[in-house]
């Protein structure tokens, strides 16, 4: 089964094969296959289906099937003669006569092209060659301020034209490429420097006898004044206030003496010379 593509084209060399040698503008395949311009020149685009009659004014492009390639290259032949020997013959007298008829009431491009049903930049051009040849009235309509705030509307050949409205005069704003003074300066304190709303909390050391008092009033909490904590079941030990003298010497022994060549003992009844003896 053949694919929508493939239907497509079989439908575009099928138009081109019933055209014959007068062959199709691309804007009448479109038509005929009701699909978008785009779509229309990808399908036409295909190797082997049509053969593009390009001529030096691109308006007048046609498509040709491919057994009708010797009245497609008479085409362009004549097409391009005509251009060469008139520089001007760009465009159809219907489509100058046309736009001179839509060319009314101050109709600007947009308006003249939505009329014709062409595309803007042709419509353009075609008025551009009107008003050279003064087949058409333009005026070049202030639409804001700036140097290039000008819009061109056109009106028919005796028509009364209304009078051009003031230009507003245009006003400078100078702006500043300066970063914003907001974005200088960054977030916080700068570092290096103590708030003074920081010191206030500090509190002055208070004295033993206040201490005691706090902690009676239980305004504050002391450590060192605290009751100790003691789990059920446990037996305790209190000791007596006092100087522990458990690992204090009461009276040390000398082990050698320092007199004479070589140390020796002092005395017998030492326990260095029990333990030691003579060995030493």
């Amino acid at each position: 089964m053949p694919s929508a593509a493939e239907e497509m084209r079989e439908r575009c060399r099928s138009l081109l094969r019933a055209a014959g040698p007068a062959g199709m503008a691309r804007s009448e395949v479109q038509a005929a296959i009701g699909a978008e311009e785009k779509t229309t020149s990808y399908y036409l685009h295909t190797p082997g289906l049509a053969i593009k009659g390009q001529t030096r004014a691109h308006e007048f492009t046609r498509w040709f099937a491919p057994e009708f390639a010797d009245a497609a290259a008479a085409y362009v032949a004549a097409r391009d003669a005509i251009v060469k020997d008139n520089k001007t013959a760009r465009f159809s007298e219907s489509l100058l006569d046309a736009a001179c008829v839509a060319a009314v009431d101050g109709r600007t491009h947009e308006q003249i092209a939505e009329a014709l049903g062409r595309n803007l930049r042709t419509v353009a051009d075609v008025m551009l060659r009107l008003a050279r040849a003064g087949r058409v009235q333009r005026m070049f309509w202030p639409i804001g301020g700036g140097v290039n705030g000008l819009m061109a509307r056109y009106w028919a050949l005796g028509a009364e034209l209304p009078p051009l409205p003031e230009k507003e005069p245009s006003v400078r704003v100078r702006k500043s490429n300066a970063k914003p003074k907001h974005l200088h300066q960054k977030p916080g304190p700068k570092p290096g420097l103590i708030s003074k709303k920081s010191l206030s909390t500090r509190r002055r050391a208070l004295s033993p006898d206040a201490l005691r008092e706090a902690v009676q009033e239980k305004r504050i909490v002391s450590f060192a004044l605290a009751q100790p904590i003691v789990p059920p079941g446990v037996k305790v030990t209190i000791c007596p206030a006092g100087k522990d003298h458990r690992f204090s010497v009461s009276q040390p022994e000398p082990f050698f003496s320092r007199e004479g060549y070589k140390p020796a003992f002092i005395g017998h009844d030492t326990w260095a010379a029990k333990v030691y003896g003579g060995n030493v």
